[in-house]
């Protein structure tokens, strides 16, 4: 078994899968006493996982990859990549030039990429069913798909996010969905326009993570910080931490 530092751990049903370095992925049937790794088809930096279900699972990493597997977590297919996450932004910012706002200065960003031939990483992952799921990462990416990751669709031109902030954290609850990123932003999506829109928090250091629960919103980051809100994502307090 590797030796490498893991970087993140989600539940499949009982069992535990955990993600690392080096396209490590370790399983657990017994609570964490014994592990064993998974088949994985890349080697990059897997940075998050998460299960909607025992069986099916996403995990996401550097290389723009995102991974799936449908037998908890035991085996793994390669659903997208940063060269296909690419293209498929190309393709959509060009068919949709005279839609989207501001289509040709996406375009050139992911064209520039193309010419220097690079990927941006995606950091996080979620799932709010077995068929829709989105995955975020630097310099404002963000892709969604409908069909389980059969199919992904880039939802840049849908951020307000005009300094192109990394989004580290993506979670969901009760059909609201919430990222996390850089200067304190946190963003919650609008069901009317689908719009991804910005909210300050009493912060302007980076969030790594958000996550909602019955409780209300919880966002953290460095320097201790830590906010909830209890109203959506629309005001925020600092929560008290030991």
């Amino acid at each position: 078994m590797l030796a490498s530092p893991m970087l993140a751990v989600a539940n499949a049903g009982e069992r535990l899968v955990a993600v690392g370095l080096r396209g490590a992925i370790l399983v657990s049937d017994d609570q964490g006493g014994s592990w064993s790794q998974a088949q994985v088809p890349v080697s990059v930096d897997l940075v998050a996982v998460t299960f909607v279900s025992a069986m099916q699972g996403w995990v996401v990493g550097h290389g723009g990859v995102v991974l799936h597997s449908n037998d908890a977590g035991a085996t793994w297919n390669k659903q997208l990549d940063g060269l296909q996450a690419r293209q498929l932004a190309i393709d959509f910012y060009t068919t949709n030039s005279e839609q989207v706002e501001d289509a040709a200065g996406y375009l050139d960003k992911e064209q520039r990429l193309s010419a220097d031939n690079e990927t941006q990483p995606f950091l996080d992952v979620y799932f709010a069913d077995e068929r829709h799921g989105f995955v975020v990462g630097t310099f404002n990416r963000i892709f969604a798909t409908q069909d389980g990751g059969g199919s992904w669709s880039p939802l840049m031109h849908l951020t307000n996010n005009p300094q192109e902030w990394h989004f580290y954290s993506v979670t969901g609850r009760n059909g609201q969905l919430f990222l996390s990123g850089e200067q304190g932003h946190v963003w919650r999506r609008d069901a009317q326009s689908e719009r991804f829109v910005s909210i300050d928090t009493p912060y302007n250091g980076t969030l790594f993570g958000v996550t909602a629960t019955e409780g209300g919103v919880y966002a953290h980051g460095l320097r201790r910080s830590s906010f909830r809100s209890l109203d959506e994502g629309q005001r925020w307090s600092r929560t008290k931490l030991p």
